[in-house]
């Protein structure tokens, strides 16, 4: 997941989504954000556990690592890979990386890794190797006029750098809703999520009721959204049907995110 402009809160969208994936699948949330480290700080885990803790392993062990000692968890309980900034950013085809869907090859499970990619800038070559190498990416973007340009000139780029793979979120009010912003961009529309900023703060760790985050529409939202999201790779993975970006037969999908800021999330 990933936006290019604005804070349309695709962290907190990303942590929801892996909160509410349906069983009995896992996702974890992998942070690849240019600006990454906002959830170790955030949630006060350790910086160092974490992609800096696989990198290291990696070189120790000639590439062959196992990622589970090197996750951390929200308060919620959804597993997370804290990122890392500038010069220790990994590229979706590095050796760390490559090892993240070794962790899901359980047959018959539903298992992701969501990838945090923050707000993604033309150029960004890391990042772009991130929704190149993904089974499918998503933009999310406010409803707004400026939003819907923006979206607009970089449709075809986008497009043609996640092979078609590309859906399309909607968050909050604004002239242009889900299927309309789709209609405008070419970008298939996933769904639109309605904006709670109270049960949004509650979402991102900020003290409040757990049961008024899961009354939320923006919940309920962020549930429907996981369920659409885990059909469609269903429907990819299909027999007879190889998923896109898919290397070898029981790797399950990667989902590449973006702009996510960590969020406690209550299952």
């Amino acid at each position: 997941m990933f936006s290019l402009k604005g804070s349309p809160g695709v962290t907190t969208l990303a942590c929801m989504l892996a909160a509410s994936w349906p069983s009995p699948g896992i996702a974890t949330v992998v942070e690849a954000d240019p600006a990454g480290g906002d959830l170790a700080a955030r949630f006060g885990l350790s910086a160092k556990q974490g992609w800096p803790s696989l990198s290291a392993a990696t070189r120790r062990s000639d590439g062959i690592a196992a990622m589970a000692p090197h996750l951390q968890k929200l308060p919620g309980g959804v597993p997370v890979l804290v990122g890392a900034r500038g010069i220790d950013r990994r590229a979706a085809d590095s050796q760390e990386a490559r090892i993240l869907p070794v962790r899901h090859t359980t047959e018959g499970d539903r298992d992701v890794a969501i990838v945090d990619l923050g707000r993604f800038s033309a150029g960004d070559e890391l990042s772009g190797s991130w929704l190149r190498a993904a089974d499918h990416s998503v933009v999310v973007t406010g409803g707004e006029a400026s939003a819907a340009l923006h979206l607009r000139q970089r449709a075809s780029e986008l497009l043609d750098l996640c092979g078609g793979r590309l859906d399309l979120i909607v968050v909050g009010s604004g002239p242009y809703g889900c299927r309309a912003m789709s209609e405008f961009t070419g970008i298939e529309p996933l769904g639109d999520l309605p904006w709670d900023s109270a049960a949004a703060a509650v979402a991102r760790g900020a003290s409040g009721s757990s049961r008024r985050l899961e009354r939320s529409l923006l919940w309920i939202g962020a549930c429907r959204l996981a369920a659409t999201m885990a059909g469609r790779l269903d429907e990819a993975e299909a027999p007879g049907q190889e998923a896109p970006g898919q290397e070898a037969p029981g790797q399950k999908s990667l989902l590449a995110a973006s702009d996510c800021t960590m969020t406690e999330v209550h299952r």
